[in-house]
């Protein structure tokens, strides 16, 4: 199928992200892991970040919207035990966004130096809950121009995250809306 520039691109990822090994094990980038994603070989079993912002670059439209809900597993050397409950650790993923003459507007979990946190029942990160609720009520963008978001939206949503981030698990965390 393809998309016409006036039509709006909506990408949505909630996962895991990772980093691969250092050379010479790996080759040190980003990664959205698939399901069937080999921890201890993500580089050839998981989708790069680079080419994820690569494809979406050549979308034929005009405004195009990436939600990036990804983490990584915080798994303990051996494997079985994670190192924080309830946390997945953001990646930084500005090195890895083509420049482009479109509108592309991104929104992150936090910021790269933040966890991820879940919801207490594990349903949901945070950013999904509160982004799905906030979309129930208040547009995404701007009531001026689809080049920016909402900014109603984005205090709502930050505000909220940030509050049960500390309330639950006492850490920072800040979802990031990178606009055009």
């Amino acid at each position: 199928n393809s998309v016409n520039n006036n039509e709006d691109v909506f990408i949505y990822y909630v996962g895991h992200g990772a980093p691969s090994n250092p050379p010479p094990l790996g080759d040190g980038k980003n990664y959205l892991m698939t399901s069937d994603a080999d921890e201890y070989n993500i580089s050839n079993s998981s989708y790069p970040i680079k080419l994820f912002y690569d494809n979406i670059s050549k979308i034929n439209s005009d405004n195009i919207t990436v939600v990036v809900d990804a983490c990584f597993s915080g798994k303990q050397n051996d494997g079985q035990n994670y190192l924080m409950q309830n946390a997945s650790p953001i990646f930084e993923l500005e090195e890895e966004v083509p420049q482009t003459s479109r509108n592309l507007n991104i929104i992150t979990a936090g910021a790269s130096n933040e966890i991820a946190s879940w919801t207490r029942d594990e349903n949901h990160t945070l950013l999904t809950k509160y982004f799905l609720l906030a979309s129930e009520e208040m547009p995404l963008y701007s009531k001026k121009s689809k080049d920016n978001f909402n900014p109603e939206l984005i205090n709502y949503i930050q505000e909220e995250v940030r509050k049960d981030a500390k309330k639950f698990y006492g850490r920072a965390q800040l979802p990031q809306f990178i606009d055009d």
